[in-house]
């Protein structure tokens, strides 16, 4: 469900309270209640007005979607689509093959922008890389003669002391399947 569909949804909210509170009046013996009854027919134009006026996106989300037109159709903040955008995700396919992580840290992002991207994410069937899958291809490219840590982590955009903490991780998880 969409934002501008959940404000369409509070806005028939509104205009049933509008509607009970003028059958409330119209039963009322008041010299003010010509005016209420007024108030309440142009609370009710303009809330119908506003409700005309939201857009309920159409695009059809796929891991081919440009991260351009989830800006475009309001689906992402301008300051999160700028951030995966700098960080080289033009699809939605690029933002995937980041881990959760890696989203959350990526320049500028900070929580909230972290926090929507997971969320419009979750919201469409998505879920980023996990961690394990590159855990995984880092253990097994040492298994495979690549013992040069430091060279591992600049790979993968870590440092070396975590290529050490992620190898001795799985040769412990290894250890314990047998």
């Amino acid at each position: 469900m969409s934002v501008e569909r959940d404000i369409i949804d509070e806005l028939d909210i509104v205009l049933a309270d509008i509607r009970r509170a003028e059958q409330n009046i119209i039963g009322k013996d008041s010299s003010d209640k010509l005016k209420v009854v007024n108030r309440l027919v142009d609370l009710e134009e303009t809330v119908k007005s506003i409700k005309n006026e939201i857009v309920v996106p159409t695009l059809e989300i796929t891991e081919d979607t440009l991260i351009e037109e989830l800006q475009r159709e309001k689906l992402l903040s301008v300051r999160a689509s700028n951030v995966l955008r700098r960080s080289g995700c033009k699809t939605i396919k690029d933002v995937i093959n980041h881990t959760a992580y890696e989203i959350s840290i990526m320049r500028n992002m900070g929580k909230k922008g972290g926090e929507e991207v997971m969320e419009f994410l979750k919201l469409h069937g998505f879920s980023p890389k996990q961690c394990d899958q590159k855990y995984d291809k880092i253990y097994q490219r040492y298994l495979h003669g690549e013992t040069d840590m430091k060279k591992l982590g600049e790979d993968y955009g870590v440092t070396r002391e975590r290529i050490r903490q992620i190898i001795e991780k799985k040769s412990k998880e290894n250890e314990d399947k047998i």
